[in-house]
């Protein structure tokens, strides 16, 4: 199974903003180093080891750890998927992809999930594995004079105990 993520990487590259360029030099180059060749277990994307190697063009070079806080919030919850993943990593005018493999992780951590209507009582609650997307399978939230508009919070990824409250907005 081959999935294909375009992984802009401006937020984690703008932090480091600095140490990317180095005395008004340009990117030569960049490429990914360190990536294992067994699958990496659900929920250890973190602990891989992957790096970003830049190369300058006044020679010099950096490396920079590769995390799930590198990808977008709507594709973290493929890495909570078995599978090939191909991504596509543009930064500055360059191109390079990451290719790597998740596996099955039985101790992967599982959280629990609930969704409250607007007087916090429970609509529905279960138990979801890493980076699984939330989903509420009941009758649309209500609440009289207004209309439902959504959850409090992205039900992509989820890689904690959640709680989702309804967000409500005036009927017209």
């Amino acid at each position: 199974m081959k999935k294909a993520i375009l992984l802009p990487l401006f937020s984690l590259l703008l932090v480091s903003c600095g140490a990317i360029q180095k005395d008004g030099a340009n990117i030569k180059s960049l490429y990914f180093i360190n990536v294992p060749n067994t699958p990496i277990k659900i929920a250890e994307f973190d602990q891989a080891g992957i790096l970003l190697h830049v190369d300058y063009s006044n020679r010099a070079s950096a490396e920079f750890p590769v995390t799930e806080s590198w990808l977008p919030e709507e594709y973290l919850h493929y890495l909570g998927e078995p599978g090939r993943y191909s991504v596509s990593v543009y930064f500055r005018g360059k191109e390079t992809k990451l290719n790597f493999e998740m596996a099955e992780n039985e101790a992967a951590p599982k959280y629990n999930v609930s969704f409250l209507d607007y007087k916090g009582n429970a609509l529905e609650s279960y138990v979801i594995s890493h980076r699984k997307d939330a989903h509420y399978e009941g009758e649309t939230p209500s609440k009289e004079g207004y209309v439902f508009a959504g959850w409090d919070q992205s039900l992509y990824g989820v890689c904690r105990d959640m709680v989702y409250h309804p967000v409500f907005q005036i009927a017209e």
